[in-house]
């Protein structure tokens, strides 16, 4: 491996050590949710605050829709959640 590949290499891991340690002192906010959480928050509002009012399950792949209705707008949504 030459010297620079192993600079870069380095600095690669320098700033992805960086990023998790920021990520970890960060408050909760949209952007460090996750992509689960994005998916269930409001379209019109970006509140996650909802609740369901219905949910069916799919067999293959196994998925969850839910329908739900956000508390702070009165928006209804659907999501489509995998099963944990």
């Amino acid at each position: 491996m030459g010297r620079h590949r192993k600079i870069r290499v380095a600095e690669a891991e320098t700033n992805e050590t960086a990023k998790a340690q920021a990520a970890a002192k960060a408050p909760p906010s949209p952007s460090n949710w996750g992509a689960n959480e994005r998916r269930r928050s409001c379209p019109k509002c970006e509140s996650v605050r909802s609740k369901i009012n219905g949910a069916r399950e799919l067999a293959n792949p196994r998925r969850i829709i839910r329908n739900r209705a956000c508390l702070d707008c009165g928006q209804h949504f659907t999501t489509n959640e995998p099963v944990v």
